[in-house]
């Protein structure tokens, strides 16, 4: 299996529905708390308009958007940045991966770390597979 490891592998990590409705759940689930407690009404439109700009936010302009990362032999994983340029990033130990979803989390080159969720409908399910066994067979990815 290191036979995978040993070529240049592209991923696509497009929008996915079922992560925009665990967002959009959250939110619903925020806006009844919002109405189901004892605070003031003015406390309550407030809340209520704070849970709305944020789940417009997330809608529109969160993180739930289309990603490309890769795997070179010569160079490692990589994620594309802004423009055209490919930064570098190194997978930490912490990522997760189950037949469901990834928990990718990395370092960049800058040393700031992130992470990001990729569910299954993000990618191909070819894709997908491709994914899991090269981050399990790399040592990163545990379920």
């Amino acid at each position: 299996m290191s036979k995978n490891l040993e070529q240049s592998m592209h991923f696509k990590v497009e929008r996915s529905r079922a992560l925009r409705f665990v967002v959009s759940a959250i939110h619903g689930a925020a806006l009844a708390a919002c109405w189901l407690n004892a605070l003031p009404s003015p406390y309550k439109y407030l809340l209520t308009m704070l849970v709305l700009l944020s789940w417009r936010n997330n809608m529109a302009f969160g993180k739930i958007d289309v990603t490309y990362l890769r795997y070179t032999p010569q160079h490692g994983w990589s994620l594309l940045g802004t423009g055209d340029h490919y930064s570098s990033i190194e997978i930490q130990a912490s990522t997760v991966v189950n037949g469901l979803l990834i928990a990718l989390h990395w370092v960049h080159d800058e040393g700031r770390c992130q992470s990001m969720i990729i569910p299954k409908d993000a990618m191909s399910n070819d894709d997908y597979r491709k994914l899991s066994v090269c981050l399990i067979i790399s040592g990163y990815g545990h379920g």
